[in-house]
């Protein structure tokens, strides 16, 4: 134990320069696949910005946005497993 123990206590950084992952880099993996469309709502951030899979990559977009972009009803959509804690 006294090994793990050692381990989490190191700097986020390896002698190297690469980063660790920890537990505080854990995120929930619950996604929803946007109606018609390829791209895919993954979860919220603090500053409730929508976080969503794109072709184009990962974007962030406030809820007007994503209602306007991609024709939603976010309001009567069953979103709540996002809040759920992995």
């Amino acid at each position: 134990m006294n090994h793990i123990k050692k381990f989490n206590e190191m700097k986020r950084f390896t002698k190297e320069g690469k980063n660790i992952i920890t537990r505080n880099n854990e995120m929930n993996v619950i996604a929803y696949q946007i109606p018609n469309n390829d791209d895919f709502i993954l979860g919220r951030t603090s500053d409730r910005k929508w976080v969503v899979q794109t072709s184009d990559g990962v974007m962030l977009y406030s809820t007007n946005e994503m209602e306007e972009i991609y024709i939603l009803d976010l309001i009567e959509s069953d979103l709540e497993r996002l809040t759920w804690s992995a």
